[in-house]
């Protein structure tokens, strides 16, 4: 469990603000608000919410690609050669 969502469920299990739990766990309101924000977001279903998010999902993606293509054979090295060959 995020500490995020520890304090989220502090405020739905047992009625604790959100500012005194945050407070005690020495963690920002505005970083909660923004983790919450986010949560609720168009993007919280795929978990892609930055750049950088989206381009490690495409990576991943192509390498689970390039793997099954290559029957699982090929190591890291040659996987990379493979990629960058594309």
């Amino acid at each position: 469990m995020s500490v995020a969502r520890f304090i989220a469920d502090q405020r739905t299990n047992y009625r604790v603000p959100h500012t005194v739990t945050c407070l005690l766990l020495g963690v920002s309101l505005a970083w909660f608000y923004k983790w919450r924000d986010r949560a609720l977001g168009p993007a919280a279903s795929s978990g892609l919410f930055t750049a950088m998010d989206r381009r490690r999902d495409t990576i991943d993606r192509a390498v689970k690609v390039m793997f099954a293509k290559k029957r699982g054979l090929h190591g890291s090295p040659r996987l990379h050669a493979d990629l960058r060959d594309d």
